[in-house]
């Protein structure tokens, strides 16, 4: 099996991140499009032909599915396991202020954090891991999602310790390749930036 991760284009919250956890509801900026259509140009020069095309339900993700669906003759379907990881009663609060709690954290806690009435890092990658099992028979998957669901998802996959979750690096747009044989799943390459 083929898994094809992607993050959603580039939207205005990207361009000056202030609140957490990011999970607003604004569209693609046109700086946004251009990304995700290059994305499909190249995914669709590969010869990429994913049985399905999964997505979160936020705007932003579902508008970079749809283009990357026209391009790869699939339509997306939403999926609210894609979603961007839940902040709880931290919802909205300074991200800078997160970001220093967080790290203060020894490694071995921070993935396993998780915010009063929010979710960890662990269990944001292991809604997504549940959906990919539930397709792991497929020969192509594409799923389009967000930037901490993601790092979840390729460090529980790879079974990688929490140390090496957090050099994951997802630009926007960019196309994460795993592939599944023998009941191990190995990186091909993460986050590879959209291109011309």
């Amino acid at each position: 099996m083929k898994l094809y991760l992607i993050r959603h284009g580039q939207t205005a919250a990207n361009l000056r991140p202030a609140d957490f956890p990011w999970d607003n509801d604004c569209p693609l900026t046109p700086e946004g499009q251009t990304q995700a259509r290059h994305t499909a140009a190249w995914l669709h020069r590969q010869g990429v032909r994913p049985t399905h095309v999964l997505a979160s339900p936020k705007v932003r993700a579902q508008q970079t599915a749809g283009i990357l669906g026209a391009a790869l003759g699939r339509a997306p379907q939403p999926d609210a396991r894609l979603t961007e990881m839940d902040g709880g009663q931290w919802h909205g609060r300074p991200v800078q202020e997160v970001a220093a709690y967080i790290h203060g954290l020894p490694i071995d806690e921070r993935f396993l954090f998780a915010p009063p009435g929010g979710e960890s890092w662990q269990a944001c990658g292991g809604r997504l891991v549940a959906l990919i099992q539930e397709h792991i028979t497929e020969v192509e998957l594409l799923l389009v999602s967000h930037y901490a669901p993601l790092q979840a998802a390729v460090g529980t996959l790879l079974q990688a310790p929490f140390a090496e979750w957090g050099t994951y690096d997802f630009p926007n747009a960019s196309v994460t390749l795993l592939e599944y044989h023998g009941g191990n799943w190995r990186a091909v390459y993460i986050g590879r930036p959209p291109s011309a």
